[in-house]
């Protein structure tokens, strides 16, 4: 009986392994300055297109117009780089999104405070920028949208894009957030509001929507949905104005929009804790499902695990609450990515800096962040989890997709020189990996070095378009 249950123990524990992805191969880009990537997609030729933004002038990047520039990175299916661009003006640029278009260009959207080099049209402050790229990366048009709010050098947030999608018209959805009252951004709510503008393929704009309350609101993910309508997820401190059901703290604010910009529904989940929301898609069910993080531990929240957890919730397709969800252990966990799998269930990526719980083979313990990926099923029970990174401070992921072959493409920051992330060329280095379906990592590469003065530049920043 005693090998029996030891063989049984040994099966279980080897297939566990076996169904874990593994790194297939990761790369290292970037110059001696202050280098991050925000966004990366598979192109059609079997590549992959990651945009983010740059300091650096040398090593990978050259062009730049003058402290950050968004940056455009355009590798193959092994990492090599094919083409970089930075695109900006004297002032700064950061990019959060790229996407490649039908015609097999690239739309890219950013935040700037410029108004010469590639960029004009600035309202004043920051804006959006819009700029769509030819495949080989030259601008083909851009344009500026936004109202005379903000400072993104002084520390405040006036226009800045958060992601965008190529809608199936061929026209474009930009989401972002504005404290403007003017020009692009009529009907400001309060502090800050979302600001959904649809263009045409040429980047005309068809409607404007601004959405809010008399606090706070940032929008994070935006999905079209099989009635061509669009999903959007993100988070609110608000309890008036176009938000309902707020709870306290911050909360999960979903809306649903009609092809023509209508409000369908909304609703706010979350409890008396900071709940973000981060990624959101429609599932093959025609419902939705959003993650992000959650340091609730009532209301809509069950099960959190302290701090601040992974937080799954699923929705039909009329905003009802199906069931949620909480990943994680004691420390900080947050989820930042969705995507649904091929063979069902789903794939969920984000930071932890937990060693406990549902997270195994964190590399740095309770203050470093590990990238952390959790596989589900339909119903939300955990398939497999792993746990990325080595023993520095802040490994931390911004894009996780899936590829056709049921692998993961990821990327992100790393500051760790071991465990799985060589080449450390500083600091702060842009980390992007190639995960397997079956666990083995089929290539791995970093970017770039910072000094420490800019990370805390950029973070500070960074917290200025969250809650």
């Amino acid at each position: 009986m005693k090998q029996l249950i030891a063989s049984c123990l040994l099966y279980s524990l080897t297939t566990l392994l076996a169904a874990q992805p593994a790194i297939e191969w990761q790369k290292v880009y970037g110059g001696s300055g202050d280098d991050y990537a925000n966004s990366m997609q598979s192109t059609s030729d079997g590549g992959y297109v990651m945009v983010g933004h740059c300091w650096s002038n040398n090593g990978d990047i050259s062009g730049n117009n003058g402290t950050w520039d968004c940056w455009v990175v355009k590798v193959g299916n092994t990492g090599a780089i094919q083409w970089s661009r930075a695109l900006g003006g004297s002032f700064y640029e950061t990019s959060p999104h790229i996407q490649q278009t039908t015609d097999g260009g690239y739309v890219m959207v950013c935040n700037s405070q410029s108004n010469d080099g590639d960029v004009s049209g600035n309202h004043g402050g920051t804006d959006i920028w819009v700029v769509k790229l030819s495949p080989d990366g030259s601008i083909e048009w851009q344009r500026s949208i936004g109202g005379s709010s903000g400072d993104f050098a002084g520390g405040y947030s006036g226009d800045e894009a958060q992601v965008f999608i190529q809608a199936n018209d061929g026209g474009y959805i930009v989401v972002g957030t504005t404290s403007s009252t003017n020009f692009d951004a009529i009907g400001n709510h309060g502090q800050r509001d979302i600001l959904i503008v649809k263009l045409t393929g040429d980047g005309v704009t068809q409607w404007i929507k601004v959405l809010g309350g008399s606090n706070t609101e940032a929008m994070i993910h935006i999905c079209q949905t099989s009635d061509n309508g669009y999903i959007i997820g993100g988070h609110t401190n608000s309890n008036d104005g176009d938000v309902t059901g707020f709870h306290a703290g911050i909360d999960f604010w979903v809306i649903k929009l009609s092809s023509e910009g209508v409000v369908e529904w909304e609703k706010a989940m979350g409890g008396s804790g900071d709940d973000r929301l981060k990624s959101i898609l429609q599932t093959s069910d025609g419902g939705y499902l959003a993650v992000g993080g959650s340091s609730s531990t009532d209301g809509d929240v069950i099960g959190n695990h302290g701090k601040s957890d992974f937080w799954a919730t699923k929705l039909t397709n009329a905003g009802t609450l199906e069931w949620q969800k909480s990943f994680g252990g004691s420390e900080h966990d947050e989820a930042s990515s969705i995507h649904e799998a091929d063979e069902g269930g789903y794939i969920i990526g984000g930071i932890t800096r937990s060693t406990d719980g549902d997270v195994t083979g964190n590399h740095g313990g309770t203050i470093p962040s590990d990238y952390w990926l959790v596989k589900i099923n339909n119903a939300g029970a955990i398939l497999w989890e792993k746990a990325l990174g080595g023993t520095m401070y802040d490994d931390n992921i911004f894009s996780l997709k899936t590829l056709n072959d049921g692998g993961y493409i990821l990327a992100g920051r790393s500051i760790s020189n071991d465990g799985d992330v060589p080449g450390n060329q500083g600091l702060t280095d842009v980390w992007i990996l190639r995960l397997s379906s079956a666990g083995e990592i089929l290539w791995k590469k970093r970017w770039g070095a910072v000094a420490m003065n800019l990370v805390i530049m950029w973070r500070q920043q960074q917290m200025e378009v969250t809650l």
